[in-house]
């Protein structure tokens, strides 16, 4: 695997990632994963080989999955509301608390995350709305770009 911390060299992975699309004529992780597998390939220093340390990371991501589905419901006046019982509290990571529970320092910093976790899904819709202008209409690209505006409110707000 690449160095931890190494960020991955974005031009070449596309590059890489075109060459299984044309020739597959589809993208898919498995056939990503077949060509990294490939100790020559570019991509194969950005997976983790040693099947040890990748099992143990697959299973913390299985828990931490299960830790995020579990819900409860509560009553604000008379409004019910499914939200979920534990949210990861950064830093440090990989820690979950009680929402119930939470201080208000910690509501803040909740608040961040999801804002920002917002922000990048509508700017990337966003981001293909625009890029796509000839099969979108001008309505939901402009809709689109105030919506991340008000976002970003939201968020300075929350800091």
């Amino acid at each position: 695997m690449a160095k931890k911390g190494t960020t991955p060299d974005l031009a070449i992975v596309a590059q890489e990632l075109g060459k299984l699309e044309t020739t597959q004529g589809v993208l898919t992780a498995k056939a990503v994963l077949k060509a990294a597998q490939d100790r020559d390939n570019p991509l194969h220093e950005y997976f983790e080989w040693d099947n040890t340390e990748a099992a143990e990371k697959y299973r913390l991501s299985q828990a931490e999955n299960l830790i995020r589905r579990v819900k409860i419901e509560v009553t604000i006046d008379e409004t019910k509301v499914r939200v979920v019982r534990y949210v990861s509290v950064q830093p440090p990571a990989g820690e979950y608390r009680v929402v119930r529970k939470l201080t208000k320092k910690h509501i803040a910093g909740v608040m961040v995350q999801e804002m920002n976790r917002i922000i990048g899904n509508i700017h990337r819709t966003h981001a293909f709305a625009v890029s796509r202008s000839d099969l979108i209409s001008p309505e939901t690209i402009a809709a689109l770009g105030k919506l991340e505006k008000a976002a970003r409110a939201i968020l300075e707000q929350a800091e």
